[in-house]
């Protein structure tokens, strides 16, 4: 898995400038939300010049897809999930998905980032198909983002399969990777987001969701 460091020729003393510059920026974009974030607020919370900050990004929509794939290849990295070998594959996907959910809400990292996800799903719909920064998000970056948490997610369902747990096609791995992770995600954003504003909203909410999605999996007929 390479870093964003590695996708830039450069020297250390500009590479640490580099990731300054990005988190930062990721900051700004967690808090105060992407469009709203200018290149001088960025210059200014790094302590550089706006003129230096452009010869690093030549404009916003290059370092937005940079902070992304910092952001999510960085909490990814951090996890540190432990699959329990004797455990069935629905053991263990219950076992994954109550993990990542304790992590993100107990990792400062992991409420920036799911934050800053709200906010980029936004950016990135709405950001030029053809813009050169849109092109190497989708066309380099996604697909190792998406890569770190589907090849676990998968081996979980392999194992499931073949031990009779998890009730599903094998052929259809892909799509109940995706329906999982979207359904996770989703919650877990609602609920750290928003805990603060609705005291009815907590992680018991979390838990109520992955233990509906581990019955509907496991209940599942084949070829249904």
């Amino acid at each position: 898995m390479q870093g964003l460091v590695d996708y830039y020729d450069e020297s250390q003393t500009r590479t640490r400038a580099r990731v300054k510059i990005i988190d930062h920026a990721g900051l700004l974009f967690s808090d105060k939300g992407i469009e709203s974030v200018t290149m001088k607020d960025i210059a200014d919370e790094a302590g550089i010049t706006v003129r230096n900050l452009y010869r690093y990004y030549p404009s916003k929509e290059y370092l937005v897809v940079d902070v992304a794939y910092h952001l999510f290849t960085t909490i990814n990295l951090s996890h540190e999930i432990c699959i329990d070998p004797a455990q069935s594959g629905i053991e263990q996907l219950q076992a994954f998905m109550k993990d990542v959910y304790a992590m993100e809400n107990s990792h400062t990292l992991g409420i920036k980032v799911l934050r800053f996800m709200m906010y980029f799903d936004l950016y990135l719909d709405q950001l030029d198909v053809e813009h050169p920064a849109y092109r190497r998000y989708v066309d380099l970056y996604r697909q190792q983002i998406n890569d770190l948490g589907y090849n676990v997610m998968t081996d979980i369902l392999k194992r499931g399969i073949e031990d009779t747990s998890i009730r599903i096609d094998e052929k259809d791995i892909h799509d109940y990777v995706v329906f999982i992770s979207q359904s996770l995600l989703s919650v877990i954003m609602r609920t750290i987001v928003k805990v603060s504003e609705n005291p009815e909203i907590n992680g018991s909410l979390v838990v109520k969701q992955i233990d509906m999605i581990i019955n509907y999996i496991s209940l599942q007929e084949k070829g249904l």
